[in-house]
């Protein structure tokens, strides 16, 4: 997927605006409901969530996504692994040009899908679960 003009210009006024660095590498990564970034800077690298314009139709959908990073924060205090945007200036989401978006640390995965769990043992930090 190619980005636009206006994309990349726009995520780059985010970064130089955060001072986050100078971006070196943009590219887009699949996602099935809103568009996740991978931007690598001077500095380091990062993922960029931006939220569909139909994905946060009014208020109440704010709220609903601020309710689930609140519930994240409970996890992190609580010592369960979790994944929490970046905050800027103690709020987590940016808003830029009419979007709302999302900045997280990169880091290394695999992606694994159902077939690849199916009746397997996964474990992870002493946490065990099942498929």
């Amino acid at each position: 997927m190619e980005l636009a003009k206006h994309q990349k210009e726009s995520i780059s006024k985010i970064f130089d605006v955060l001072e986050l660095g100078t971006i070196i590498n943009l590219s887009p990564i699949e996602s099935s409901q809103n568009i996740v970034y991978k931007v690598d800077t001077s500095n380091k690298s990062y993922i960029l969530k931006e939220y569909a314009k139909d994905s946060i139709r009014n208020e109440s959908d704010l709220k609903k996504r601020k309710r689930q990073i609140s519930v994240s924060e409970k996890f992190k205090e609580n010592g369960v692994p979790v994944i929490l945007p970046l905050k800027f200036n103690s709020k987590y989401f940016i808003t830029y040009k009419k979007k709302y978006y999302l900045i997280y640390d990169y880091l290394e995965y695999t992606t694994i899908t159902s077939k690849d769990i199916d009746n397997k043992k996964i474990e992870y930090e002493g946490f065990k679960h099942f498929g």
